[in-house]
């Protein structure tokens, strides 16, 4: 008599082939648990971790001169567009089956869950940190029109004061300049904050410029490269404050309200003129915007009494956001809105225009003379 032990006969509680999703989601779930506790993850993870991953990511990727994160994103839309019509082929010849369908969702979830890890070990828990405001100790709430009139008042001031300061913007088209530039202000000799310094800092054009400008977009940060891209389409004048806003995504500063903030207290301290513009003139578009909205002839008065220079530079980025307006912005724009609300940006695309707040948190804080 022979005593056979088969496989058969052991009870099989995961299906063939689930062990690897399923471990995915248990990663998953736990690290989006672990990351509910805003201390924590500013202490161990955005302090603690991030730093030396994005160390790591930079010094891999950085010496290449074009972005490889553009590229790899390239690959990945071809590989799903190719993906998509083979599906679609496959419909249409009616060779679709229970197994085919099950195979093809075990895959696509191992794809989004090992995608969705990979985003937040390398960046994305930066979301749920508790961020600049508590670095600099800051109170920030709803403002009244009272105190968002004040800080504009200081901002054109400060505009004002660079307004006929444009002498060296010609210089900002070579981007090696651009970039060097900006990646000072993040240098421990130059910042007086610690913890805004970035190491090899690696900061690259967009390889899609021109398309990004009809979707509405200036620049990126690409998580698993540690690049952040610029779009050096756009006018002069813009493109100081979009490096320092993407590098402030590289320092670890995920929402695009505190990217804004960390942005523009980098360029605000810069040696370069045309820097210091960019960060007051972008603070001076948001604001504007948000007076608009609360009363209409406060805001033309300001706009009046706004600088030759700055007037003219506001005609001109209306000028080329109407030159570049499409159809495919509000699609991707309103996809980009739902990705802030599920990373703790309840706001959408309007997050962006919240950085007046942080400025006039900043200002009680510090007063007038640091804005």
């Amino acid at each position: 008599m022979s005593n056979k032990t088969g496989s058969s006969h052991i009870p099989r509680f995961i299906p063939r082939g689930w062990h690897l999703p399923l471990v995915l989601l248990a990663f998953a779930l736990v690290l989006r648990l672990v990351s509910q506790n805003k201390s924590e993850t500013e202490w161990r993870y955005s302090t603690g971790i991030y730093p030396h991953i994005s160390r790591v990511m930079r010094w891999l990727t950085g010496w290449v001169p074009f972005s490889i994160g553009d590229v790899l994103y390239f690959f990945i839309i071809c590989y799903i567009l190719v993906k998509t019509v083979g599906f679609i082929k496959k419909l249409f010849q009616k060779k679709i089956t229970r197994a085919y369908l099950k195979y093809g969702g075990r895959k696509l979830l191992v794809f989004f869950l090992s995608f969705y890890i990979l985003f937040q070990v390398l960046w994305g828990l930066n979301y749920r940190r508790q961020g600049i405001a508590a670095q600099l100790h800051l109170n920030v709430q709803r403002y009244s029109t009272g105190e968002l009139d004040t800080v504009l008042r200081i901002v054109s001031d400060r505009l004002h004061q660079l307004g006929d300061v444009q002498s060296e913007r010609k210089a900002l088209a070579k981007r090696s300049f651009l970039f060097s530039e900006a990646a000072k202000m993040y240098k421990k000799d130059y910042t007086p904050y610690p913890f805004m310094e970035i190491r090899n800092a690696s900061v690259k054009r967009s390889l899609f410029g021109r398309i990004g400008n009809y979707m509405g977009f200036q620049g990126y940060y690409n998580p698993l490269t540690g690049e952040a891209q610029v779009n050096t389409t756009v006018p002069l004048f813009m493109q100081p404050n979009i490096v320092c806003h993407e590098m402030a995504h590289q320092a670890g500063y995920a929402k695009e309200n505190e990217a804004n903030f960390v942005g523009y207290l980098a360029g605000k301290q810069s040696p370069n003129p045309c820097f210091r513009y960019s960060a007051y003139f972008d603070l001076m578009l948001y604001g504007l915007l948000e007076m608009q909205l609360r009363d209409t002839a406060l805001a033309g008065t300001l706009v009046k009494e706004l600088h030759p220079q700055v007037r003219e530079d506001i005609r001109e980025w209306q000028r080329f956001r109407k030159a570049h307006k499409s159809p495919v912005e509000y699609v991707v724009m309103w996809f980009y809105g739902q990705y802030l609300k599920a990373n703790s940006m309840p706001s959408g695309v309007a997050t962006y225009n919240e950085v007046i707040a942080w400025l006039i948190a900043y200002y009680k804080q510090y007063g007038a003379n640091s804005v």
